[in-house]
């Protein structure tokens, strides 16, 4: 399992989100090839910022969209709206499931 401990760092969210996705990708390509199936864990936090998940809905927030306290992102990730910030470590994992084949 590959770990990587950015827990003492505030890492902007979208600048994660971005290198998450891109790991995934990377391993995506390397396992159609049998080269890498690999666990991933990230360890890190957020400076304040909210999320919004694919099945979210502005009713649930407490401010306005136009003005928000902070940050806001709409994810491809399950959820309603969801508050990261610093001293909330995060941990987003990536598990490979290798697929199955029949002998």
């Amino acid at each position: 399992c590959e770990c990587y401990d950015l827990h003492n760092e505030l890492i902007p969210y979208d600048r994660a989100w971005l290198w998450q996705k891109s790991i995934v990708q990377k391993k995506q390509s390397l396992m159609v090839n049998d080269k890498d199936d690999s666990d991933l864990v990230i360890v890190l936090q957020h400076p304040s910022v909210y999320t919004l998940g694919t099945g979210s809905s502005d009713k649930f927030l407490h401010f306005s969209l136009e003005d928000p306290p902070y940050e806001v992102y709409r994810t491809d990730r399950g959820g309603e709206v969801t508050y990261h910030g610093p001293g909330q470590v995060f941990i987003p994992m990536t598990i490979y499931k290798k697929p199955y084949k029949n002998s």
